[in-house]
């Protein structure tokens, strides 16, 4: 498995900083936030601006926004997450 700093961000967005839901919606302004967050909680020292944030979040994820906002499902959010990690992040084994 990569332990690329976009991965890690990837891991902490959809464990940590975004509640578990059913779906999730949330802009490219909160996406933002939520890199900011990453770096002040993991002493990332990395500075990156608003558009190299949301540009890697889509390569990473496959998704596009619509009106500066991203939507997916739970199920999405799984499938994308277990191709890119192998494993299921949202399980406490990564069996």
């Amino acid at each position: 498995m990569s332990d690329q700093l976009e991965h890690r961000f990837i891991r902490f967005l959809w464990k940590e900083y975004l509640p578990h839901s059913s779906e999730y919606t949330f802009t490219e302004e909160e996406l933002f936030f939520g890199w900011t967050e990453f770096c002040q909680n993991h002493g990332c020292k990395v500075k990156r601006e608003r558009a190299f944030v949301t540009s890697t979040f889509e390569l990473c994820m496959n998704a596009t926004s619509k009106n500066d906002t991203y939507h997916f499902t739970h199920r999405q959010v799984k499938k994308k997450l277990r191709d890119l990690f192998g494993f299921d992040i949202f399980c406490k084994s990564k069996k």
